[in-house]
């Protein structure tokens, strides 16, 4: 069954925005736990989520494991002595069982218990695991395993969880008991269980993205820094939930190689870069990309006698070119992403952007006895943010105004009276 949890965001003077959860849970019995791998297998299933719902942003696979185990040991011993009677199981989700790419990663549980067996007498005369050198010994465990996270602003793929039907998977029960550090016979009873618990987050309202971008000019790559900006995020648009930054750098250099050697071989040869990007903002630090231009050349002549880089034993590679990108997101789940909101308008974040030459610069494989040199090198770089937000709702339409009252109308004037009819004449005398 389902269970619905609802957070808000509150922003002062805009629309709430509201997360919304859906967990279920399927539940794995107390069942012994076999030695052998690859275990016992236990199917189970979710219900997918119906996108019909709003937009799915999230999901989280956590599991809650218990263990019990009961010790009956025998000391066989002849002195005194001490052990540690012990149980461990795992649950083993592997990746794409059953539903292909469920889960994502590979997910495994652990969990298990132990008694320790202080000072027990030697050895009395009989396997009954009771009197002087024998015991029965019970124990127990709960272990909550830390959640996995699978988030679309990251570029996990959620299409598997999302329909009207079930993702199904299978996990595989297997572990082991001792007894250690002590002479004894024993039979153990361990057993497992473990809850798994699903938890779907989405929004009702549609995830927007915006891109922002900024290069730099082609110049010699001396190391020095160069300054980029993309604009803070505009938090008038909607609540912001996480952002990616991407960033690549493109480098054109001429290659010299000539080889030395008095025999054919393979030479490969490259002139070695990095790029680096650091943030002034946020919780992002810097990230490297390392570039390397490389040039395989299986077999090169033996040396013909001129260090020219040209002829049979050289060759002058001009405008190679080499990329490099990288990328990093972060997430409202897991990072603060205040940093990049704009206080007021016209904010951006800025990056110090270097290019330089890599220690070692030049470098060649499979031969020593090659001559190897690079010039002209020259870089360009490009920064792109993505920001990830739900769009505030528009706002409803002022209402329409009173449809205005037609104008009173004129008082009219009655009609005139007619004049009063004159009486009517006398006869006329006979």
């Amino acid at each position: 069954m389902w269970k619905i949890v609802i957070t808000l965001c509150v922003v002062a003077l805009v629309p709430l925005v509201a997360s919304l959860t859906l967990q279920e849970t399927v539940v794995i019995e107390m069942t012994d736990v076999p030695e052998d791998e690859p275990g016992t297998l236990f199917e189970f299933s979710f219900t997918q989520f119906d996108d019909s719902l709003g937009t799915l942003v999230s999901v989280t696979l956590g599991a809650t494991t218990t263990t019990s185990s009961v010790y009956r040991v025998e000391h066989t011993g002849d002195s005194v002595d001490n052990g540690l009677a012990q149980s461990n199981g795992r649950f083993t989700i592997p990746v794409g069982h059953s539903t292909p790419g469920f889960p994502l990663r590979e997910f495994v549980a652990v969990d298990g218990n132990g008694q320790p067996l202080n000072n027990v007498p030697p050895f009395d005369g009989v396997v009954d695991y009771a009197g002087d050198s024998g015991t029965e010994l019970t124990a127990s465990s709960e272990s909550t395993r830390t959640p996995d996270y699978y988030e679309k602003i990251r570029g996990d793929d959620l299409s598997v969880f999302v329909g009207t039907g079930t993702v199904s998977g299978g996990a595989f029960l297997t572990g082991w008991t001792d007894i250690t550090f002590l002479t004894s016979e024993s039979e153990i009873t361990f057993q497992m269980g473990m809850s798994l618990t699903l938890t779907y987050t989405y929004y009702e309202e549609a995830l927007v993205t915006a891109e922002f971008c900024d290069n730099s000019a082609a110049a010699p790559v001396t190391g020095d820094t160069v300054v980029l900006s993309t604009p803070s995020f505009d938090d008038d648009l909607g609540v912001l939930l996480g952002l990616r930054h991407d960033f690549s750098g493109h480098v054109v250099c001429d290659l010299f190689v000539e080889h030395l050697a008095p025999a054919p071989a393979s030479v490969w040869v490259g002139a070695s870069f990095s790029f680096e990007l650091v943030p002034d903002v946020g919780s992002a630090g810097s990230f490297i990309t390392g570039v390397a231009y490389t040039a395989l050349a299986p077999p090169m002549p033996a040396f013909d006698g001129t260090l020219d880089y040209g002829g049979a034993s050289g060759v002058t590679m001009l405008g190679t070119e080499a990329d490099g990108s990288n990328s990093v997101t972060y997430t409202s789940l897991s990072s603060d992403l205040s940093g990049y909101i704009a206080t007021a308008p016209g904010d951006a974040i800025g990056y110090d952007a270097r290019a330089s030459r890599a220690d070692p610069f030049i470098f060649n494989l499979f031969s020593s006895d090659v001559n190897v040199s690079a010039t002209n090198d020259v870089a360009s770089m490009t920064v792109c943010t993505t920001y990830y937000y739900l769009a505030f709702p528009a706002p409803p339409p002022p209402p329409s105004p009173p449809p205005t009252p037609p104008p009173p109308s004129s008082p009219t004037t009655p009609p005139p009276l007619p004049p009063p009819s004159s009486p009517p004449s006398p006869p006329p005398s006979p």
